[in-house]
């Protein structure tokens, strides 16, 4: 395939490092979903620019229903997360509102 000629990423020993770190986080919440019967999937979304988590979760698929019968529904472990991160923006986009009509009512 084409993407195999172009050079490997070059990543520094830090950068190996942050990303080895950031895949025990997934792990992690992998165990977590294990524990709970789920697959065993986790994930983590990082902000590239200052390199900060974001988001953690692990899959909730498999609800079991009162029958003993499993039904697969849409929490993947990266759906999880993408909720995360547009709760984490709506809620500072409410504060940001807030702050600003504050400022608004005391001029």
């Amino acid at each position: 395939p084409k993407y195999l000629l172009h050079d490997p990423i070059n990543f520094t020993d830090e950068e190996i490092k942050q990303i080895n770190d950031y895949m025990k986080i997934a792990i992690s919440q992998a165990n977590i979903a294990l524990e709970n019967n789920q697959l065993p999937i986790g994930a983590v979304i990082v902000d590239s620019e200052n390199n900060q988590l974001i988001a953690a979760a692990h899959d909730c698929r498999i609800v079991l229903c009162q029958d003993n019968t499993k039904v697969a529904n849409l929490r993947h472990a990266t759906f999880e997360c993408i909720d995360k991160v547009a709760e984490l923006q709506r809620n500072n986009q409410s504060n940001n509102n807030q702050s600003n009509n504050n400022q608004s009512n005391n001029n």
